[in-house]
């Protein structure tokens, strides 16, 4: 069958046992693997379990004499690409079960790299993030930043309502913005103050967004802690309040020397207001 595909072209190699096979994937590369599941030295799907378990990338067909449905779903179920009856299929047929094989294991394979990948966004992150079931409002998965934020454990949130955990205790405050967020997909809260396991209060900034995941709508939540862009904020307001209050003339520039601030004082001084001098070079 394979001698009869014309593009593209195929080079088998045919080997009578699993280990001769392992042998050889352990030192070459392949596209694909046909196997059949009775061999002089493993028996169903054994024989396939030991082909996945040491070479998980490559994709494998099964080809076998024996019409079992059930023992085919088993094999699809297990990873096999495609359980196929010798004497049902053709060059033709087989031809494009190879190819499409490969394109499927290829686009597993990179489905696999894109959730490694975001898996490591997750736990690396220095937000907190949570991941609801969009549908019944349950955590699904926590990262540990928020462990870290609010000192709850990772078991502590699987499986809660955010209005059933302590951070978010306000029930009916978290119930309506659970509902708000599956009318809508959206909900953020640039201020919002938690409290943590020990009874200290957070500041977080808090977005939460409904998305697609497979066959189902889950909801992230971002909780980025502004508790110490707050106190800066509020030192700041503070130095501001003691400037505007202060008996001294004070002249802020940025570092072309442009005047970015003065003060009351300034103005009693020179008669000049602050709108007639910001923006303007001292040196001009």
């Amino acid at each position: 069958w394979l001698a009869e595909v014309k593009s593209p072209a195929i080079e088998v190699m045919g080997v009578e046992r699993l280990a001769q096979a392992l042998a050889h994937l352990g030192k070459e590369r392949f596209d694909v693997v046909l196997c059949d599941l009775a061999l002089p030295d493993s028996q169903g799907l054994d024989t396939f379990r030991k082909l996945h378990e040491a070479h998980p990338k490559i994709p494998v067909l099964v080809l076998t004499d024996l019409e079992d449905e059930e023992l085919g779903s088993q094999a699809i179920r297990e990873g096999v690409q495609d359980f196929l009856v010798k004497d049902k299929i053709n060059s033709g047929t087989l031809a494009r079960t190879i190819r499409h094989a490969i394109e499927r294991k290829g686009l597993e394979q990179r489905l696999i790299a894109s959730e490694m990948s975001y898996r490591r966004l997750f736990e690396s992150a220095h937000d907190g993030i949570l991941i609801l079931d969009a549908d019944t409002g349950k955590i699904t998965d926590a990262n540990p930043y928020l462990e870290k934020l609010l000192g709850y454990t990772y078991t502590e949130f699987i499986g809660k309502r955010l209005w059933e955990i302590g951070p978010f205790r306000d029930k009916a405050a978290s119930q309506v913005a659970f509902r708000i967020l599956q009318e809508k997909g959206h909900i953020r809260y640039d201020d919002l103050p938690l409290m943590t396991i020990d009874g200290k209060r957070a500041d977080v900034e808090f977005i939460s967004n409904v998305y697609v995941a497979g066959d189902k709508q889950v909801i992230q939540c971002n909780i980025r802690d502004i508790t110490e862009r707050k106190q800066a904020e509020e030192q700041l307001r503070k130095l501001s309040q003691a400037a505007e209050q202060s008996p001294i003339s004070i002249l802020i520039t940025d570092r072309s020397g442009n005047i970015e601030y003065v003060n009351r004082r300034f103005e009693q001084l020179t008669g000049y207001t602050r709108e007639e001098i910001q923006g303007k070079n001292p040196r001009f």
